[in-house]
């Protein structure tokens, strides 16, 4: 949520207040309006944190973190960013490809040669398109693991010697263990 809403925020800002670099104090009331107005207090909401020119300017929690507990939004609290990584990880496979150093058409075993392709080519692009066959771990993890701490080593074991779920480039599977093997290269 907080991703989107720091899109949402930026493209809903008055253009003059883009263009005419509004004082902190005002961008920070414009930014507070504008979230107060989205997020309720009784629904969930979003902490929100920003920094402009490596100075907070604002912070501060919208809405319920916890709906069932009555528990409000506080900017200092953590909160699981799940799949919101995947497109930072994409972006940053697509700059290494820029700078030359990986093609999306390079075999994964180029970066990770111990992992078991079970013979088939699995390349860059499958891994960011999700058709690499490879299974999602999750189903293994969720919910006895899921807050266990693993090393990068660890947890692909968890799904590499899985078999393939079908021949890579065949099929669209949604699988966290293609951006997981992506953050690992």
């Amino acid at each position: 949520p907080s991703l989107c809403t720091a899109m949402i925020l930026f493209a809903a800002l008055p253009q003059q207040a883009q263009v005419k670099s509004p004082s902190n104090d005002d961008l920070a009331g414009k930014i507070d309006k504008l979230l107060a107005s989205t997020y309720k207090p009784d629904i969930p909401g979003a902490a929100v944190i920003v920094v402009k020119n490596g100075q907070l300017i604002f912070r501060k929690g919208y809405g319920m973190a916890n709906l069932e507990l009555n528990i409000p939004i506080k900017p200092e609290m953590v909160f699981r960013i799940a799949t919101i990584t995947k497109q930072f990880t994409a972006a940053a496979i697509m700059m290494l490809v820029e700078r030359g150093k990986l093609a999306v058409s390079d075999d994964i075993r180029k970066f990770l040669p111990d992992y078991p392709t079970h013979g088939k080519q699995i390349t860059v692009e499958n891994l960011l398109t999700h058709t690499s066959g490879i299974p999602d771990y999750i189903e293994t993890l969720w919910p006895q693991r899921m807050r266990e701490d693993f090393t990068v080593e660890q947890l692909i074991a968890v799904f590499k010697d899985a078999p393939l779920l079908f021949e890579p480039g065949a099929k669209l599977s949604y699988s966290n263990a293609n951006y997981y093997l992506l953050g690992a290269i």
